[in-house]
This record gives C-alpha cells, sequence and structure tokens, in this order.
C-alpha cells in the first residue's frame, strides 16, 4: 500500500518531547473533571457518590466521596484518574526509551475505529497477521466497555512496517517500535491518528499493546477515551522473556495454553517453553509413532495432535511469542517409550528397525524410585543401543516441520549414574582394572563397584556426551536451520569440569535453574556461554505449595512473590561471578517455570499471573526503582488482565488498588 505521509508531521512542538515524564505534578484534564455545581464530561456531579482526586505532587489517585470534595476539586473515574495522574500512565512493562503522555483526553466512537496499513509492498501472510492483530486490539479494548456510549471521534490507526518479509522470529529480531498518537481536526470535525512504526511486524504488535493500555473505559461518561496526544519509543532489555510450561505431569488443554499466550502478550513476554513430555505422560500425537501416545498419554483426549500444534505455534506468533519445544531426553523419559520395550515399533516411513527393541528405555518404574530418580516415575534411555537415536531423529524430524523457532530444546537435565551403572549392557562396556578372579559375576561386580566409587566419574561423563552428540547429529538431519542453537538445563555436563570439553559455547545456550548465586554461572560466562536464567529460588511458579509425596510443603518451599520476581534482575548474576558489564550480553533472558505436579487448567491463570508480569518488566525495562515504585502499576495490570479474561491471582485487596500508597 502507499504511504500515508499527511500523518507523519512534526511532534517536536509539543512539549517535553521525546523525553520521560518528569516527577511531580502533571496539568490535569479538564474534560473528564467533575466539579461540584458544574457540568463535566457527560454526566452532572451531583449523579456521583464515589471518585477519585488526583494528589498531583505523588501521582497517586485518592479515593474520596463526592460530598466532601471541594468546590475546586477534579473527581475522577478510577481508570481516568490512573491513566492522567499516574506519570507512566499505569503502562506495563514500562517504556525504555522515550515516554510523553498528554494530560488531554478524547473520547473515541467505539464503532469508528479504522486501521491503515503502510507497508513497502503487499505481503499476503503479512497481511493476514495484521488484520488479526486488528480483532486482538479491538477485543482488548471493547471487552469492558459493553455499556460503552457510541459516541466521539473516530479513531484511526496507522501501523508502519519497514520490513514486510522479516517474519521469523529469532534472536535477531528488533521489537522496538514508536507509538505516536494526535488529534487531527478538519473543518468541525476531530480524529485522533495513532501511528505505530516498526521494523517488522513484532515491533508493530507490541506497540498494539502500548495502545491498548492507553484506551480506557470512563465508567463515569460511558466512553472510551484516549490520551490526545502521546510519543513512545521503546525496546526490550532482553531478547529472551518467557514462561516454561509442563504439559506431561499435568495435561493442558489447547484453549488454556491459547489463553496463556494472550497473557503472554498482555505483558510483552515473547517465549513460549513448551516441555511437552516427560516421564509422567507423552501428549504429543507422533504420525511416525502413533501408539507412544496412544499408551503413554493421560486419556485419548488429552492428547496435542498436529493440527492443535500448528494452531499454538500460528496463534503465538500473531501475538509476537515463539513457541519452543523442549523433547526432554535423555532422562524424564518414561511413558509412550515402553512401546519400544518388547516389539518393534510400528512405523508409517520406510526406514526399518529391528525386531528387538527390548533395551531403549531403562528403570521404568524402578523401585526404590529415589535411587533412580528425582520423582516417580523413573525412565532413561539407553545410550548404547541405536535405536535410540532413530526413534529421536524420526521425532525431531516432526518437531521441526511443526515448530518455526530458531532454537530448540533437549532438557538433559538430572540423568541418573546409578541406572546406568546397574544396567549389564552398559556396566560390561566400563573399562576394567585388573582382576584377580576369573569368575565373570565377580569380575562384573568389581568393575560396577570401582566405577560407582569413582569420585570423577568421567565414564558416566563420556556416555552422557555419547548420546548428546548422537541426538544432535539426529536433529540436524532434519533442521530448517544449520547448527541450531540447542538449549540445555545446568546439570554435571555443564560443570566447571565437564562443560568445555563436551559442549560448544557457539552452538550450546544454558538455562540455568539453580540459583542466582551459583559458581558454576561465572564459569560459563567466562568461557563464553548464552545464558537463560530460571534460578528456582525465584522463577519456580510451582513452589510454596503443599508436599504431593508425603508430607508437610514442597521442595523449593517457601512460596515466591511477584515482589522477589520483579527484583531478580538477570545481570545481578555478574556480580555474584565478579564480572564486568561486558559479559551482560551473553544472558539472553529469562523464564518463569510451572512445572505442573499440581497444576493443571483449573489453576494455571493464577499460578502465573500477575506473578509472571513482574518478570516481564523485569526483562522488558530492567528498571532501577524497587517493586515499591511498580505496586501500584501492577495492581492496574492485573485489573486489565482480569478485564481480559485472565484470571489472575489477587496479590492485595481490591481496597489497595483504589487507595494508593496505603497499603504499606
Amino acid at each position: 500500500m502507499g504511504t500515508f505521509h499527511w500523518y507523519f508531521i512534526s511532534l517536536c512542538v509539543f512539549t517535553r518531547c521525546f523525553a520521560l515524564v518528569p516527577e511531580g505534578a502533571r496539568k490535569m484534564d479538564s474534560s473528564y473533571c467533575y466539579k461540584k455545581g458544574a457540568g463535566g464530561g457527560v454526566n452532572q456531579m451531583n449523579k456521583i457518590v464515589v471518585g477519585w482526586t488526583c494528589e498531583q505532587s505523588s501521582g497517586k489517585c485518592l479515593r474520596n466521596l463526592a460530598a466532601n470534595v471541594s468546590q475546586n476539586e477534579c473527581l475522577y473515574s478510577l481508570n481516568v484518574c490512573k491513566l492522567i495522574c499516574d506519570r507512566f500512565g499505569s503502562l506495563w512493562p514500562l517504556p525504555t526509551k522515550n515516554l510523553v503522555i498528554a494530560d488531554d483526553l478524547v473520547a473515541v466512537h467505539s464503532g469508528k475505529i479504522s486501521f491503515k496499513l503502510d507497508i513497502p509492498r503487499r505481503s499476503n501472510q503479512l497481511w493476514n497477521m495484521l488484520e488479526e492483530l486488528q480483532q486482538y486490539f479491538l477485543q482488548a479494548i471493547l471487552r469492558p466497555s459493553s455499556k460503552v456510549e457510541n459516541a466521539g471521534s473516530e479513531l484511526s490507526i496507522v501501523l508502519k512496517v519497514k520490513n514486510e518479509k522479516d517474519l521469523a522470529f529469532t534472536y535477531d529480531t528488533a521489537e522496538k517500535y514508536n507509538l505516536s498518537v494526535f488529534v487531527e481536526s478538519k473543518n468541525t470535525e476531530r480524529r485522533v491518528v495513532a501511528v505505530i512504526e516498526g521494523d517488522n511486524y513484532f515491533g508493530v504488535r507490541h506497540g498494539i499493546e502500548t495502545l491498548s493500555q492507553l484506551v480506557v473505559y470512563d465508567d463515569f461518561s460511558n466512553q472510551v477515551l484516549i490520551p490526545a496526544q502521546v510519543e513512545i519509543s521503546d525496546e526490550p532489555a532482553f531478547k529472551h522473556r518467557g514462561i516454561l510450561l509442563d504439559t506431561s505431569r499435568s495435561f493442558y488443554s489447547v484453549k488454556s495454553i491459547k489463553k496463556t499466550l494472550d497473557a503472554m502478550a498482555q505483558n510483552k513476554l515473547n517465549t513460549f517453553h513448551w516441555h511437552i513430555t516427560d516421564s509422567h505422560s507423552f501428549p504429543f500425537e507422533s504420525k511416525t509413532y502413533p501408539q507412544m501416545s496412544a499408551i503413554g498419554a493421560y486419556s485419548p483426549s488429552q492428547v496435542y495432535s498436529w493440527s492443535d500444534v500448528k494452531e499454538i505455534v500460528k496463534y503465538g506468533k500473531i501475538r509476537g511469542i515463539r513457541v519452543i519445544p523442549e523433547l526432554d531426553a535423555p532422562s524424564h523419559v518414561g511413558e509412550g517409550w515402553q512401546l519400544f520395550d518388547s516389539t518393534p515399533p510400528p512405523r508409517q516411513t520406510k526406514n526399518n528397525v529391528s525386531a528387538s527393541v527390548s533395551n531403549v528405555l531403562l528403570c521404568f518404574k524402578a523401585e526404590p524410585w529415589r535411587q533412580y530418580c528425582v520423582e516417580p516415575p523413573c525412565g532413561l534411555l539407553n545410550p548404547l543401543d541405536p535405536r535410540v537415536y532413530q526413534i529421536l531423529g524420526d521425532l525431531y524430524a516432526e518437531f521441526n516441520t511443526l515448530f518455526e523457532s530458531d532454537v530448540f530444546h533437549m532438557g538433559g537435565d538430572e540423568v541418573s549414574p546409578y541406572c546406568w551403572r546397574n544396567t549389564p549392557s552398559i556396566v560390561e562396556t566400563m573399562p576394567k582394572r585388573a582382576s584377580n578372579t576369573n569368575e565373570p559375576q565377580q569380575q562384573h561386580d568389581q568393575a560396577k563397584s570401582d566405577h560407582e566409587n569413582a569420585s570423577n566419574d568421567d565414564f558416566f561423563i563420556e556416555l552422557w556426551s555419547h548420546f548428546q552428540n548422537r541426538a544432535v547429529e539426529q536433529f540436524d538431519k532434519t533442521a530448517k536451520i544449520k547448527n541450531t542453537r540447542i538449549i540445555l538445563w545446568t546439570s554435571s555436563l555443564t560443570e566447571t569440569s565437564n562443560v568445555t570439553r563436551y559442549l560448544d559455547k557457539d552452538r550450546y545456550i544454558i538455562q540455568i535453574w539453580t540459583t542466582i548465586g551459583d559458581k558454576q554461572i561465572g564459569h560459563l560466562l567466562s568461557n563464553g556461554y548464552d545464558l537463560i536464567l530460571s534460578n528456582y529460588d525465584a522463577l519456580y511458579f510451582d513452589c510454596g505449595f503443599g508436599a504431593w509425596i508425603g508430607e508437610g510443603n514442597n521442595w523449593c518451599s517457601p512460596y515466591i512473590g511477584w515482589q522477589k520476581v520483579y527484583m531478580n534482575d538477570p545481570t545481578n548474576v555478574l556480580r555474584y561471578a565478579n564480572l564486568s558489564s561486558n559479559y551482560g550480553r551473553q544472558i539472553l533472558g529469562a523464564e518463569a517455570t510451572l512445572w505442573s505436579e499440581q497444576s493443571d487448567d483449573s489453576t494455571l491463570d493464577n499460578r502465573l499471573w500477575p506473578r509472571a508480569s513482574a518478570l516481564a518488566e523485569r526483562l522488558w525495562t530492567n528498571p532501577t526503582s524497587d517493586w515499591r515504585s511498580a505496586e501500584a502499576r501492577i495492581l492496574t495490570q492485573r485489573q486489565r488482565m482480569l478485564n481480559r479474561g485472565i484470571a489472575a491471582d489477587l496479590i492485595e485487596p481490591l481496597w489497595c488498588h483504589q487507595n494508593e500508597a496505603l497499603c504499606y
């Protein structure tokens, strides 16, 4: 389409142009200010019982009875007060560059909101994505305002995408955007123009999200309002801003996953880490091995089909979210994999698998389970059985077809040496020392004992490395991107004595699940590895509930409040490791994790939100201020999410939202 040059006027005539809004007072808007004995907006003051006044010195909204307001004081609805009294307009997450929000408000006619697409040339895929984005925006701003009066100005939204071909979401994707709002008068009519400009679709999408927060419903006038002048330039502090959802221990419906993606978009999180399988269930419907989910899923209805996966990937992309799959191995396998224990795998490809596959899965449901794994059921792949790699390769091929991510998660944590050490076929391959006996059983027992008691188990690590290398070889056969980055959890393989020997820093990204002060982190950074933080002491959202095995509380208690999440600055690892800020570029970002031993559809929203909102601002803005300065805004953000259908948990009484700064 052609460009709309008449929209792109100079906005620097406005005061505070391209400057952060200063502390302290703002000139208050009179359009929707209700005063005693005067008309205000649409309704008279005598119809209002309770409203909010703005304490200009602090930028706080104070709840007041209309009867107690002085003659010259303005009374606002809560939404309007939050927008014009707070110097940041109650935006979440805070913009990182420039922010100007004018005090004057304009009513918008809900039936006169239009979009104009400004792109260099027609791209059907981009066009379709932008059309879906329009519907997303309209649903976001109109959902809470069913009683809105159809009066006000037209709102014309111009979406300007510089590169219409840049539709792949990668670590190199620029997510920055510029947002301008101004009023254009023509004859006796006014219209509001919002121009959102980005290098690509994803930046423009974030601009739409910000714009949706600047459009508020005023329940005094029953109108939709927007600031008359806005200037925002914004981009994220970290590339990787994510949530992990474990869909193996508990199954989550496609509807719930899409709802989570909606909530992520509302907070500008960009990565959905899908821990799709584990030892508890295998809910992925493989076309190559359909019986894996037939016997490994909790039920036939608790399975993700190919069409389900494609729908989730597309749904996320429209919302600026890439879906990273995790196929955990060689540990965290079990249900579904027993298919290969006694019969050849039923295949629907031309490849052949030999009939004997009884050693693919080891130690499944082994007892006592505490000797074999961290939680039941146990299971571990056999690194010496070549069929393991063929099966993995086939599954990787399906994942590479379905997902569009430039990275792939292979899990790789909590591998049990006890299981492998107690598998005869593996013990037989262990290096044997000289023995003074010729009895095979005694030789076997001696080798096993020597191996178990070794202080530095080189054989175990070599075996693990052998598995990892073979698995990557299989993955690369069908990968869409050469040398796709592989993510692994911290483990024995990533420890100081092993990581540089076995894992290429240019190929592997290490995800930290230990504490932020783990000494291993400094070694990884100093050796050039990129990191993602999921330190359990701040980002494991399953912590703080009752034990599901035994009694008491679960292993990582106590419960982690949003305040701790907010203060979990990923760059703090540099201080703990005594490293310079130059290493900060290797910290890609962070993920909140929801392991699902005690969560399912019924608890999903309130387990994640609004704690994940705190993570979102930390990763987008990385503010220097503490959580107290964000408290009022996160309460507002929770209300927005509730209005948009997300059952975010209550973190303070509603009284605190309506009475700022009094809950301390």
